[in-house]
């Protein structure tokens, strides 16, 4: 179920990410996301 879920959340047409509370680090972001903001799988996502 977790990689299904994932999976959807990954092709989604909209940007979405989660945060860490605390220092704000970006951890799962989405295709869409890293499009939108410039980033890749291999650069990790910083608040």
């Amino acid at each position: 179920m977790k990689g299904t879920y994932r999976d959807i959340v990954e092709n989604l047409p909209a940007p979405s990410c989660r945060f860490l509370p605390g220092d704000g680090t970006i951890t799962p972001a989405n295709k869409a996301y890293r499009e939108c903001f410039g980033r890749t799988k291999k650069i990790p996502c910083l608040g």
